[in-house]
């Protein structure tokens, strides 16, 4: 994972598996495994709209941080 997926993943979840890949985390948190657990805040969200929320951070964050020619 990079910093932006791993930002995204620490936002929404208090514990998911450092060792996965974005999409893999992405996966068992629809999936409602054991191995990962949401913030209190998002504890009432569905599944899909957390995965949904992660995935709009992540690509925001590429968006303003990675430097673009203009």
């Amino acid at each position: 994972m990079n910093a932006y997926e791993l930002f995204a993943c620490g936002h929404y979840l208090s514990e998911f598996p450092v060792t996965a890949s974005f999409d893999e985390v992405c996966d068992m948190l629809v999936e409602d495994s054991n191995d990962i657990l949401v913030h209190d805040p998002f504890y009432n969200y569905d599944r899909v709209e957390i995965e949904d929320e992660m995935k709009r951070m992540r690509d925001e964050l590429v968006r303003l941080f990675i430097a673009k020619e203009f």
